[in-house]
């Protein structure tokens, strides 16, 4: 029982670290469409607007990774959780 809570709280921080990283990639995603917005005006800022494009299209694969990831930790997690809860289940007569 308690391999089976360690894991399940494995599990929670690998979501909990996916969430985190997915949130700061939004963050800095709005800041470079912020960026190439202003610069969309600057003759000569082409250069750091493909800079920027590059980067949030890097962001945008991350994402879908992480989307996976997230997909994935918690089908994970409610596998753990469903064996914990026959752990549970099997221990109540006892009791």
């Amino acid at each position: 029982m308690r391999e089976v809570k360690r894991k399940v709280a494995a599990v929670d921080a690998r979501l909990e670290s996916v969430e985190r990283e997915a949130q700061e990639i939004s963050a800095d995603q709005q800041r470079l469409r912020d960026n190439i917005k202003a610069l969309e005006k600057a003759p000569d800022a082409r250069q750091l607007i493909v800079r920027y494009v590059g980067k949030a299209n890097e962001q945008e694969t991350r994402m879908e990774q992480l989307t996976n990831e997230r997909k994935t930790a918690r089908q994970e997690r409610d596998r753990l959780q469903a064996e914990l809860d026959q752990v549970f289940r099997e221990l109540e007569p006892k009791l």
